[in-house]
């Protein structure tokens, strides 16, 4: 969805809410499933430092979906 305000161009992104299914800190990275089927991948670098501590499996988050150059991932990850 895009949203036009004078000449700036806002992008309202569509959060996608789930629960992470399996991480491992000292990797860095973890899977969560869809609702629609198959498993994100997680990466540390998509997780801001301060929810970096709170993160770990059964914990709810915020996420957007993407395409990566190997499989689907999510970016942009918030502890909620």
């Amino acid at each position: 969805m895009v949203l036009v305000y004078g000449n700036q161009i806002k992008y309202r992104i569509k959060r996608e809410k789930k629960t992470i299914k399996w991480f491992d800190p000292s990797k860095g990275y973890g899977f969560l499933e869809r609702s629609k089927g198959g498993y994100l991948f997680i990466h540390f670098a998509s997780v801001p430092e301060m929810d970096r501590k709170f993160f770990k499996e059964n914990t709810r988050v915020s996420y957007v979906f993407s395409h990566g150059s190997k499989r689907p991932q999510s970016n942009q990850i918030k502890v909620i």
